[in-house]
C-alpha cells in the first residue's frame, strides 16, 4: 500500500509532479484562480455604489473613508475565492470594521470582491455574498 497525497495549487492549471524519477504532467480539476486585476470600470463602480460621495450609493453597503480600492483588493488577493456561475467571489475577513452592511445596518470585519472569469475586478462591497 502506497501513502497518496491530494495537492491542490491555487494560481497554477497545469504543473509537473516528480514521481520516482519520472515527471508527471498534472491538471488541477476545475478553473483556476486568475488573481484579481484592478480596473478602471471595477473601480468607478466600486466608488459610485460603495464609497461615501458615490453617485449610485443610495441603499448599498458603504465603506469607511479610510478605504481604499486598491488596500481591500490587496487584502483579498491572499484569500481563495469560489467560482459562483462565471465570476470568483472572495469573502475576507479584514479582521477590522470596513464599513457597514446594508443587509444588518452595522459595521462589519467582512467585505466581498467579485471578480469575472478573467481575474478582472467587478465590484467589491462590505459584508458577504449572498
Amino acid at each position: 500500500r502506497q501513502q497518496m497525497y491530494d495537492l491542490t495549487v491555487g494560481t497554477i492549471h497545469t504543473y509537473y509532479v516528480i514521481a520516482g524519477n519520472t515527471p508527471v504532467l498534472v491538471h488541477n480539476t476545475g478553473p483556476c484562480d486568475p488573481g484579481i486585476i484592478i480596473t478602471p470600470k471595477g473601480t468607478r463602480k466600486i466608488q459610485d455604489a460603495h464609497m461615501a460621495g458615490g453617485t449610485r450609493l443610495g441603499g448599498r453597503s458603504q465603506f469607511f473613508d479610510q478605504e481604499t480600492v486598491d488596500g481591500l483588493v490587496e487584502q483579498a488577493r491572499g484569500v481563495q475565492p469560489r467560482l459562483v456561475g462565471k465570476n470568483y467571489v472572495r469573502e475576507v475577513n479584514a479582521g477590522r470594521p470596513v464599513g457597514v452592511d446594508r443587509s444588518t445596518g452595522l459595521p462589519t470585519d467582512f467585505y466581498t470582491v467579485v471578480t469575472n472569469s478573467n481575474g478582472h475586478l467587478i465590484t467589491a462591497y462590505p459584508g458577504t455574498f449572498g
